[in-house]
């Protein structure tokens, strides 16, 4: 049985980060790779590296604030930009999604801060989906979603906003309406422990003491989560010069 792997990292300026993210794919080969926070426009993204290595790319961002990016070593279709019923004034670059083959691959840099609308994105992304994808389709939603799911995914309280009412606030609610029923958690798949960071502070100590949060998630599908064979996140790139402050998660299917 052949397998067919995707990876999602919020790399925190692409401009800065691309000698990391192509040794990242070099290694690893992914069959799609997602991205998030490049902060670069789509006429200055760096494309000759990753078509050198046989993938097709779709990227949205204006530069200098949010933008994502899908890398697929097979083409990538029917590409959609953003929420029709979520705008943000400050810049596109949160939500692009695309076919590559019969799968679908959704990528999100959901907003960081609850004044920008988390909750208002989560739930208008949900709805996309409701009206877009039939109850069987194949669809893979990746990226820096901004939130814990649970007290497993944070070190410490102190990391979290409203930590005593977590998991019960707005964007946490929202968060659980927009995977319900529709996607499972691959990490979670094979993983049920805390303590699996994807995001850390700019400490040196914050690695070393496992201090973080998992903010980085590859949700699937029903049926396409059952065929998990793995699901990892990267910390080695956190030792490459000049490092994201995030991780990236690789997860494995068989297909």
């Amino acid at each position: 049985m052949s397998t067919w792997s995707i990876a999602t990292w919020n790399v925190n300026s692409l401009k800065v980060r691309l000698p990391n993210v192509l040794r990242f794919v070099d290694e690893t080969k992914p069959d799609v790779l997602c991205l998030q926070e490049t902060r670069v426009s789509e006429a200055a993204f760096p494309r000759a590296p990753f078509e050198q290595r046989g993938y097709h790319l779709a990227t949205v961002g204006t530069g200098g604030y949010a933008g994502v990016a899908i890398a697929s070593l097979d083409p990538i279709a029917e590409i959609v930009s953003g929420i029709i019923t979520f705008q943000e004034d400050k810049a596109p670059g949160r939500r692009l999604l695309g076919r590559v083959g019969t799968r679908w691959v959704d990528t999100v840099y959901v907003p960081t801060r609850t004044k920008i609308g988390k909750a208002a994105f989560l739930d208008a992304l949900r709805a996309d989906h409701d009206d877009r994808f039939a109850a069987d389709a194949e669809v893979v939603l990746a990226g820096d979603f901004n939130i814990c799911f649970d007290e497993r995914d944070y070190a410490s309280p102190k990391l979290i906003s409203d930590p005593d009412v977590h998991p019960g606030r707005p964007e946490d609610l929202a968060f659980r309406r927009l995977v319900g029923g529709r996607f499972a958690d691959c990490f979670r798949r094979v993983e049920e422990g805390g303590g699996h960071f994807t995001w850390f502070p700019n400490a040196t100590w914050a690695m070393k003491r496992n201090y973080g949060m998992r903010l980085d998630y590859i949700f699937a599908s029903r049926s396409l989560a059952g065929r998990t064979v793995d699901a990892t996140h990267d910390r080695s790139v956190m030792a490459l010069p000049k490092p994201s402050d995030h991780v990236p998660v690789l997860v494995r299917f068989n297909v």
